[in-house]
């Protein structure tokens, strides 16, 4: 149970279907038809919670959800594919308050790290701040210096639920950890935060929580699925721990 308090980060999936066909293996989307979205109960379920931040999950549809969060006050972010990223895009989502988006980079999404950085100079165009959600899916790996000298922030990412890594793994991901830090401020989400030992127990609910497209309020999308519910409380989030 959420409770009624001011919450650091509220991400919201705008919908529960996705404009990329066939949907990524690591989806944590149930998918399904185009929901019904309640955006006037997803705005009162905002409110109540008060969030500083609220991020918006787009995957290609019920962008119109911006008009109701414009006037509210809330600093707005989103995150999104390279393949939604276009000069209307971008030139909307800026005219309706969003000021920094996240664009993700894995093996799914991206053929090529120049197809990240050309989306990566139209967002900025709009003067968007734009951060990499780069997905770790294996070890050894390294992030591509393009990145590193084109974004304003490198958000590293595990698998979900299924991303636990050995000793060896997480011994590497700290040496790109500091690798990285030498071009640009760095972040990892809450379940590679648990693992790397720099926060202590779950947040989920507490500091972050996941708005579904119906207006339902959970402490994280991954739930008891996470690879972590066998060794924690509660779930870890995807709230992002800078490093």
């Amino acid at each position: 149970m959420v409770k009624e308090k001011r919450i650091k980060l509220v991400a919201v999936s705008l919908s529960s279907q996705c404009i990329k066909k066939p949907k990524c293996s690591f989806c944590y989307n149930n998918g399904g038809g185009i929901s019904a979205f309640d955006k006037w109960r997803v705005g009162e379920k905002i409110d109540d919670l008060s969030p500083q931040v609220v991020c918006l999950e787009y995957s290609g549809y019920n962008l119109g959800f911006l008009d109701l969060l414009r006037s509210r006050g809330h600093i707005l972010t989103m995150t999104t594919m390279p393949q939604l990223v276009t000069t209307p895009f971008c030139k909307l989502i800026k005219a309706n308050g969003v000021s920094a988006l996240s664009i993700s980079y894995d093996s799914e999404k991206v053929k090529s790290v120049e197809e990240w950085v050309a989306v990566d100079t139209i967002a900025k165009r709009y003067r968007l701040k734009v951060g990499c959600n780069f997905l770790i899916e294996e070890v050894p790996f390294q992030v591509p210096k393009e990145i590193l000298a084109t974004a304003h922030q490198l958000n590293l990412l595990v698998l979900k639920p299924y991303g636990k890594l050995d000793p060896y793994s997480l011994d590497y991901v700290k040496l790109e950890i500091e690798r990285c830090k030498s071009f640009l401020p760095v972040a990892v989400d809450n379940c590679l935060g648990y693992q790397l030992d720099l926060i202590k127990q779950c947040k989920a609910g507490i500091d972050f929580v996941h708005i579904n497209p119906d207006g339902s309020v959970q402490p994280c999308c991954f739930m008891d699925k996470c690879f972590l519910a066998l060794i924690a409380s509660r779930c870890p989030a995807n709230e992002q721990e800078v490093v």
